[in-house]
């Protein structure tokens, strides 16, 4: 089990008679899945990988939310997620085919002329 430093911070709030103050602590966690259950139990290992998950895929949808997306591609992009799992990065190929889409084929000639311009050799 490995030991870590926690630390945490509250900001003042004056109308609530709340001073700043933080604090630190050193809390050892365990190494594996394994042991949190052995330590913790599995309803709680459940209850606390249930709500980190539903936390990260509502910060999903919040990102989806607001580059415009409607419910129904956010609920076809819910229906692939994995917690923990990020979207892998596009190739700078990928990239630049994806900027391709839509391109009648006048501008895709002018775009391969700039390709082949700037290729050495």
């Amino acid at each position: 089990m490995g030991q870590e430093r926690v630390s945490a911070v509250v900001t003042a709030k004056p109308d609530k008679g709340i001073e700043e103050a933080g604090a630190a602590v050193d809390y050892t966690f365990p190494d594996s899945v394994a042991e949190y259950v052995e330590i913790f139990g599995e309803e709680v290992v459940k209850s606390i990988i249930h709500q980190q998950s539903k936390i990260k895929l509502q910060a999903g949808m919040r990102t989806h939310l607001l580059s415009g997306k409607s419910a129904e591609e956010i609920q076809a992009w819910a229906d692939n997620w994995r917690p923990g799992l990020a979207k892998p990065k596009m190739s700078n190929l990928n990239k630049a085919l994806k900027a391709t889409e839509g391109m009648n084929d006048e501008e895709l000639r002018s775009f391969l002329s700039d390709i082949k311009a700037r290729m050495k050799g």
